[in-house]
């Protein structure tokens, strides 16, 4: 991928029991610190863009990374109500 090129991911998520509204996606954009590890960049959400027959979910970015040079990214799923007091309460979370 080229700087200023988008990006386009798409995750097919199956959880029963649980709808669109139910869940966040994220990806997480990362670069090597010497230092510190992974630094995160960017975190950016998944939106819905479709369903299947059998309940799976599709997620789809269309972004154009904001940080040049060598990056990595990482996929994170978890359970979202705007009821809860903060996004990670329930503490389930599906790194992918």
């Amino acid at each position: 991928l080229e700087a200023g090129a988008p990006l386009t991911l798409t995750v097919r998520a199956f959880v029963p029991g649980l709808g669109a509204d139910d869940l966040a996606v994220e990806c997480l954009f990362a670069t090597d610190s010497a230092c510190d590890g992974d630094t995160v960049t960017e975190c950016v959400p998944l939106t819905v863009t479709g369903s299947e027959p059998d309940g799976g979910l599709l997620f789809t970015l269309h972004h154009v990374p904001n940080t040049p040079g060598l990056q990595h990214y990482r996929l994170r799923l978890y359970p979202y109500h705007t009821l809860l007091a903060h996004r990670f309460e329930t503490g389930l979370m599906l790194w992918l």
